[in-house]
């Protein structure tokens, strides 16, 4: 049924005894999902139906759908827009005790039992799904009770952490959430299905502190089937590898940060650094077997540099990737040969999704050089036919201009991607999209400095007819442009559009507002404010808040 044309009705579990009858469901929704059988799920959304709750049924249904279709099935970006609309359109909700609409999304996440310290942040099966625990200065005693209280109270089995008080970019805050689950009794630590420890990202500092070679030892975590691991980790350093394929035999997702050897050396108060010595090899990521049972494999290579980039080709040639189906590598540019070495020496056909992020800290103009100089290289290695699954690529931060960019696209691997993501490349214009073969159902050109000749130029590209999801945010394109984006007639297919950070004067809005492009369900990111202050008494604004408002995502 289309959800557009019947009323959403839903309810919220605010009775502890009805939101308790609900558990059965729930418990088995939770134990079901996690082995990929959505059978449970679909009882528990015929029930919802029968109950009444018409929205969290239909919610429950197109989630199972989307999950059901392989990634490089297009209709998935179609199924999550839409999932987007239903569960955050604020018309579909009831106000919250301020008079302010609540979307399904919140409505539901309020529900259930209220754990001081702990924020529902998912939603997946009709339900809560991901917690996100709160941490101050305070015994890990008093974290791990906390923990405890989410895993018998309700049926969240993932988990994030942060904290308001404690640094991150060390390991104090870490090493005290990992106190605080090795506390946990066995039982309840083996409910835990996912753990994303603080810190994995943009961690500047060095510490010895291993969480892997903590939680493997306990043998308490064998549920886990997605870890980050916070800590960059050195040759050597991880004692606790060997072991790790028999203690998380579940795991198929696993994040971490890597340096080669080296000795950790203390420098003034408060700050490390490494003596780097290259010697990185790729045995210790091989001891177990643990990489051989990945699906997925985030990599940050920070500071390995091109001591010893064979390691990396011998890692491919070894097999130890050629079952992963996704991998994302956080680089140095500089670094750029030790990813080429490895996507060169790659064998296996499973990898559906490769994200590369380059983050150079000093952009130099040798750097900015070398980057086009590997230009060819990259169109290259995507034109040789060794990635025949590849459905999703993002690449960021490369230094490309608008000549390398139109070669890499012109490969012939990339004729089935789904998903496209180019971010802060620089580029303005002058892409040749014309030659671009891929129709992807999913766009994101964020930071590429697209002015109005750039999206004239991608106004242009056939490609457009296929898009479901696309992402402009953070461009230079004024209202010329997007007047030619608009009326170019490509945008059939559009169900979600992301244009934060662009800067529409009315004529802008008006063009939105009077285009025929956008279906009911349309959703648009733009964030209000600045539409509301500057124009807030236009006729035009005022259509475009009628047209838009209800559907407009202002995060």
């Amino acid at each position: 049924m289309n959800v557009s044309s019947y009323p959403i009705l839903y309810r919220v579990l605010d009775d502890p005894a009805e939101w308790a009858s609900h558990a059965p469901f729930r418990r088995a929704n939770v134990e079901g999902w996690a082995r990929g059988d959505h059978q449970p799920a679909l009882i528990y959304a015929d029930w919802l139906e029968e109950q009444g709750d018409v929205a969290r049924a239909e919610t429950i249904r197109l989630q199972v759908e989307r999950d059901g279709l392989p990634l490089s099935d297009p209709r998935r970006v179609r199924l999550d827009t839409r999932l987007e609309w239903l569960c955050n359109r604020p018309a579909f909700a009831h106000p919250d005790e301020q008079g302010r609409l609540r979307s399904l999304r919140v409505a539901w996440l309020s529900e259930g039992p209220k754990i001081p310290g702990v924020e529902l942040i998912d939603f997946r099966g009709g339900m809560a799904a991901r917690g996100l625990i709160w941490v101050d200065q305070e015994p890990a005693e008093a974290v791990a009770e906390r923990l405890a209280r989410v895993l018998q109270e309700t049926e969240i089995r993932e988990f994030d952490f942060a904290s308001e008080t404690l640094d991150e970019s060390t390991h104090q805050l870490g090493a005290l959430v990992v106190q605080a689950l090795l506390l946990l009794p066995s039982d309840l630590a083996q409910r835990i299905q996912l753990l994303h420890l603080p810190g994995i990202e943009g961690d500047p500092m060095l510490t010895p502190f291993s969480p892997l070679d903590a939680l493997a030892r306990s043998g308490s975590f064998k549920g886990l089937r997605e870890l980050a691991v916070p800590t960059r980790i050195h040759d050597g350093g991880i004692e606790g590898w060997a072991m790790a394929s028999q203690a998380f035999p579940n795991l198929a997702r696993l994040s971490l940060s890597l340096l080669p050897d080296g000795r950790i050396l203390d420098q003034p108060p408060g700050q490390i650094r490494v003596e780097n010595r290259p010697t990185l090899q790729p045995r210790w990521l091989l001891e177990g077997g643990l990489l051989q049972q990945l699906d997925h494999l985030w990599l940050g290579l920070t500071q390995i540099r091109s001591g010893n980039p064979t390691a990396w080709g011998d890692l491919a040639r070894l097999g130890a990737l050629s079952g992963l189906r996704s991998i994302a590598l956080q680089i140095y540019e500089h670094e750029i040969e030790n990813v080429l070495m490895l996507l060169d020496n790659w064998r296996g056909e499973a990898l559906e999704t490769l994200w590369i992020r380059g983050a150079s800290s000093i952009r130099s103009a040798s750097l900015f050089r070398r980057g086009l100089e590997m230009g060819p290289v990259w169109a290259a290695l995507f034109s040789r036919g060794r990635f025949p699954a590849l459905c999703h690529l993002s690449l960021e931060g490369l230094s490309w201009n608008a000549a390398t960019l139109s070669e890499f696209l012109t490969a012939t691997d990339l004729d089935r991607l789904t998903h496209l993501g180019l971010v802060d490349l620089r580029i303005e214009s002058g892409v040749s999209w014309g030659r671009v073969r891929c129709r992807p159902a999913s766009l994101s050109l964020v930071h590429l400095g697209l002015n109005d000749r750039g999206l004239a130029e991608l106004a242009q590209w056939q490609g457009l007819e296929s898009v479901v999801k696309l992402d402009l945010s953070h461009n230079e394109f004024r209202t010329p442009g997007l007047t030619a984006f608009v009326n170019s007639g490509r945008l059939t297919a559009l169900r979600e559009w992301d244009l934060s950070g662009n800067r529409l004067n009315e004529e802008g809005v008006r063009t939105l507002l009077e285009s025929d492009q956008f279906a009911d369900d349309f959703v648009l990111h733009y964030p209000p404010p600045l539409v509301w202050v500057t124009f807030g008494g236009s006729p035009a604004v005022r259509g475009f808040m009628e047209r838009f408002g209800l559907n407009l995502r202002t995060f």
